[in-house]
C-alpha cells in the first residue's frame, strides 16, 4: 500500500549528502513552485501528461 505522498528537496551546495529535506521550509517555497512548473511544462512536451493514470494525478494534487 503506498504512504502518503510527499516532497522531497535538497539545497546540494549545503547538504550535498541530502540529509535535510527542504521541501516544506518556506525559504524554498519558491524554488519548489518553479521545479513543479518546470516538470509539468517537460512532462507536456514530450506527452506524458498522466491523463491515462488518474490514481497517478490524484496522489500528485494530494502531495503538490
Amino acid at each position: 500500500k503506498p504512504g502518503e505522498p510527499t516532497g522531497q528537496l535538497y539545497n546540494m551546495e549545503k547538504d550535498p549528502y541530502e540529509q535535510h529535506n527542504v521541501y516544506h521550509d518556506p525559504t524554498y517555497a519558491n524554488v519548489a513552485e518553479e521545479l513543479k512548473e518546470q516538470l509539468l511544462k517537460i512532462k507536456e512536451e514530450v506527452g506524458d501528461t498522466d491523463d491515462q493514470y488518474p490514481e497517478l494525478v490524484e496522489r500528485r494534487k494530494q502531495a503538490w
